[in-house]
């Protein structure tokens, strides 16, 4: 299950060096449909690295794909029938026509508010930047913003025939450039914020990856996808993360040139040992392990913060036993939620990242 990269692996020594071993970092998603509460658990959670709350209870627009789907073109957003669906670009020759002038002219001119989410699709963004906006003189060391990943957003919206926007030319390069487009406009606002930005590109859909569902996406076709979007990021000076909350073949991702890769530790933190050549050059080059330790399952809630160390020793040790430098894993490591937690009910989400805060600290004290 191993695969020699196509290309040099990438020096990611700045990414160590900048991010302090054991820093807390949440994935995004909450329950709450108050911003502001919202804000006071991450800000509380992860103050070294706070992230903008992503909060699908206020409604369709705000979840996964869709907060990402506006303003895409040949994309149909139903908000009260809750679905998402594609129209043939052929048919929609002027939208696209658009789209691409428009991107043109961002990357002549440098305004990308062409392709802002706007407030309506993420209160939870607007709300963060106002809020840290008047944090002048106390800055966090890092801030956090996410965008759905360019393969988990092109297999999930179909057209008419069930064809996924990927499988159609003019589509999946859409969908890439706008997801691109969209996570550098965010980069915009956030730079000012922090001393460094982190940007994750977020790819459930990989724990799919090898299955039947996704027997047409090819591992090449996959890493070229995600490289063209993690070395824009990056040139655009994001530490670029990719979270995925199954198990996936993380070599793909380390080829795409990631950063920092985001796993579920919490029920898979012995999967990246199949890949435990890969992982040890990625750690030895800079990169960074986001261990999602902290459940974001309701019936795995309760698990204090000891317990969940403990865990993350055994993980540790285990990767250790297959090869990977245990002084890498425990330098280069970096502490979440196994995912979002927008599924669970307020109490526990916020019982969560109380957990999260906890078992950064502890991290910092004993490892």
């Amino acid at each position: 299950m191993r695969h020699p990269a196509s290309r040099p692996e990438p020096d990611f020594a700045d990414a160590e060096a900048s991010v302090p071993p054991g820093i807390a970092l949440a994935i995004g998603t909450l329950p709450h449909q108050d911003p502001d509460r919202a804000l006071e658990i991450m800000l509380q959670a992860c103050p070294e690295a706070p992230c903008w709350p992503q909060l699908p209870s206020r409604g369709f627009q705000e979840t996964m794909i869709a907060q990402f789907a506006e303003g895409v073109p040949c994309v149909r957003i139903d908000r009260e029938g809750r679905r998402i669906f594609l129209v043939r670009p052929e048919q929609h020759l002027e939208e696209v026509t658009s789209f691409y002038e428009a991107q043109l002219g961002a990357e002549q001119s440098g305004d990308l508010s062409a392709f802002a989410l706007s407030p309506g699709y993420a209160r939870g963004f607007h709300a963060f930047v106002e809020r840290l906006s008047g944090r002048a003189d106390d800055k966090p060391p890092f801030v956090k913003g996410q965008v759905t990943g360019p393969l988990t957003f092109g297999l999930s919206l179909l057209d008419e025939q069930g064809l996924p926007a990927l499988y159609d030319p003019t589509l999946s390069d859409v969908v890439r450039k706008s997801i691109l487009m969209k996570g550098r406009w965010q980069l915009e606002r956030l730079r000012p914020l922090a001393e460094k930005t982190i940007l994750f590109v977020d790819e459930p859909i990989l724990a799919s990856f090898g299955s039947a569902a996704l027997i047409s996406l090819s591992r090449e076709q996959a890493v070229a996808h995600l490289r063209e979007i993690f070395s824009a990021l990056r040139a655009a000076g994001a530490l670029v993360g990719s979270h995925c909350c199954g198990n996936t073949d993380w070599s793909l991702l380390i080829e795409a040139g990631v950063e920092i890769i985001n796993f579920d530790a919490f029920l898979y933190r012995e999967s990246l040992g199949l890949y435990a050549d890969s992982v040890a050059r990625f750690l030895g080059g800079g990169g960074l392990l986001a261990w999602g330790m902290v459940p974001s399952e309701s019936r795995y809630q309760g698990h204090a913060a000891e317990e969940l160390l403990a865990l993350l020793e055994q993980g540790i040790r285990a990767l250790a036993a297959k090869g990977v430098p245990e002084a890498l894993l425990r330098r280069n490591l970096v502490i979440t939620t196994s995912c979002g937690l927008g599924t669970l009910k307020e109490p526990e989400a916020e019982a969560a990242m109380e957990t999260l805060k906890r078992l950064s600290e502890l991290v910092r004290e004993r490892l």
